[in-house]
């Protein structure tokens, strides 16, 4: 009867707390999801309502009788039209922002939609005009038969980011639909603002919890306390060690059983004292700094990482053995941040962002970002030693370095900030790690980054690129080792190239043919002295015109 007593006293114990907290967090959860679906929808057709606006203006900027007289690419009349309506485009996607591309289209006399002036000439001058462009929605057809303005209401996802298109009818002097303005704007901030609103939902859901739990505990303890410390009082009473005992008013016949049970013995205990359960108290003081949004333009170096082949190396092995090896080298590989005075600024699946020269001033800040690539390089290196042994893949890391001004501080909005840095140094830190694939290396730095840290280091002058949507070129530099600490062959293949590639774009092909064959012998199967050595073959049977500068253009970000 007594072990009976005691596990239904438990029983209502777990009762009352799981089903106060699943009450509770169910409602909040619930009103969480609303709140935030509530929120997506509102930034999508703000977005939306934008877009139509945007191709709305953009088709009436349009000069429909230029546009309809834009029949030949080799028509000087057609020439001029092209051009004046290609610039008229061209000053609005620059003035405006978020917008990707805008193109117009029309049908021609085959009955095809097709592009006749796009504000990117990536094909040559009018390489686009008359090019059929088949994928178009089968809504933005309709434009050619009623005018008017539609707004494709579905993201798309490519490597570019994710953008949404809208359409608008061109028309002439007359009323007459004579095409159609295509706008692609990037979704990026809708996409970013509804993550962070789902951040702070989750946060307020897991806020929610954990009051819950508190309050589960709490209010289940007004139960199972009365009925523990009675047991206490039974077994005190048995000793007559007891003093006045109160019953409570509980309504659980449990407890009233309990305290019937000791009631029977007040008759023998007049002095019995009246019980008073003691009052718990929990108070959790929770100090932090006000935060407020900010931000400074400073100069500083950013390094961006990444895993080669990371999908398919997830993808081959089991989540357990994949989660902990990650946490294995983002351990390794934020340790040599920090060790070199670096901020880690967030984690992008297997990437790593991070930069030197704030929040605190770093007068060499370039070189800690260099000296720290070196390190995560030699770092990863060991934990492939280990993963090789346990059967797991080697993980190739490449990094990206480069340095300039940014705009660094609180970025965010009132109720959800992040410490972290914005601008076009960043995005050329991220391009720099990209082109490792380009080139079959691992470290890459900027020009910028190279001028200050050219005396500490060894590194090979790589090319002069100019990336996709860039307009100027730059120079791009291979981290090899720290100067007086690198192995003597690769310090000498480093001057081999080095010297190659100035006579290189000295003109020279024959004496730089030999240095980069010299440069290729010393490291076998290197791609870009591999790939050199060809251009400057092709060069001495077809030279360049005599503006030629050896910029390589990338078509990818």
């Amino acid at each position: 009867m007594w072990k009976e007593k005691r596990k239904r006293v438990f029983s209502i114990r777990i009762f009352i707390s799981m089903a106060f907290n699943l009450i509770v967090a169910a409602t909040g959860l619930l009103l969480c999801i609303f709140v935030f679906i509530y929120i997506r929808n509102e930034l999508r057709d703000n977005l939306y309502i934008r877009l139509n606006d945007l191709s709305y203006t953009i088709a009436r900027n349009i000069d429909g009788d230029k546009f309809e007289k834009i029949t030949s690419t080799k028509d000087p009349l057609s020439i001029d039209n092209y051009r004046y309506i290609q610039n008229r485009l061209q000053d609005i996607q620059q003035n405006t922002t978020k917008i990707f591309y805008i193109y117009s289209m029309r049908i021609n006399s085959r009955g095809e939609n097709v592009f006749v002036v796009p504000t990117d000439d990536d094909q040559g001058f009018m390489g686009w005009f008359d090019v059929p462009y088949n994928e178009i929605h089968a809504d933005a057809l309709k434009l050619y038969e009623n005018p008017g303005v539609i707004v494709i209401k579905s993201f798309i996802e490519d490597e570019y980011g994710t953008w949404v298109s809208g359409f608008a009818s061109i028309l002439n002097s007359k009323g007459k639909i004579v095409g159609v303005v295509g706008i692609d704007v990037s979704a990026e901030d809708v996409i970013k603002s509804e993550i962070r609103c789902l951040v702070i939902m989750i946060m307020i859901t897991a806020a929610i919890v954990v009051v819950v739990l508190f309050l589960g505990r709490f209010f289940s303890g007004m139960i199972t306390r009365p009925l523990l410390r009675l047991q206490d009082e039974i077994g005190m009473i048995q000793k007559f060690e007891l003093e006045d005992v109160v019953p409570s008013d509980t309504i659980f016949i449990e407890i009233r059983d309990m305290e019937n049970v000791v009631d029977r013995t007040k008759k023998a205990l007049r002095s019995f004292k009246r019980y008073v359960p003691s009052e718990l108290v929990h108070q959790i003081v929770l100090t932090q700094k006000e935060a407020v949004l900010s931000g400074d333009e400073l100069t500083a170096t950013f390094m961006f990482t990444d895993i080669e082949g990371f999908t398919s190396i997830s993808e081959g092995v089991d989540i357990e053995s994949l989660v902990e090896k990650m946490g294995s080298y983002f351990e390794i590989m934020t340790k040599s941040i920090h060790q070199n005075s670096g901020t880690v600024d967030k984690y992008i699946g297997d990437a790593v962002m991070a930069f030197w020269g704030a929040p605190n001033y770093l007068e060499q800040h370039a070189f800690l970002a260099c000296k720290t690539a070196l390190e995560c390089l030699e770092s990863v290196e060991k934990l492939n030693a280990e993963l090789i042994e346990q059967n797991f893949p080697p993980l190739n890391t490449r990094l990206g370095i480069h340095t300039g001004k940014a705009i660094i501080g609180n970025m965010g909005y009132s109720e959800r900030l992040n410490y972290t840095a914005i601008g076009d140094t960043v995005n050329m830190a991220s391009r720099l790690e990209g082109i490792n694939k380009f080139y079959d290396t691992n470290i890459l730095i900027s020009d910028d980054t190279y001028n200050m840290v050219k005396d500490e280091f060894v590194t090979r002058r790589l090319d002069r690129i100019i990336f996709k949507g860039k307009t100027g070129w730059i120079t791009v530099h291979e981290l090899l080792g720290v100067r007086g600490g690198t192995d003597p062959d690769l310090v000498r293949f480093a001057d081999a190239y080095n010297r190659a590639i100035e006579l290189f774009y000295a003109m020279e092909w024959e004496d730089a043919e030999l240095l980069f064959s010299k440069a290729e012998r010393i490291r076998r199967g290197d791609r870009a002295s591999l790939r050199m050595i060809k251009y400057c073959q092709q060069y001495m049977e077809n030279p360049p015109p005599e503006k030629w500068k050896g910029i390589v253009k990338l078509n990818s970000k």
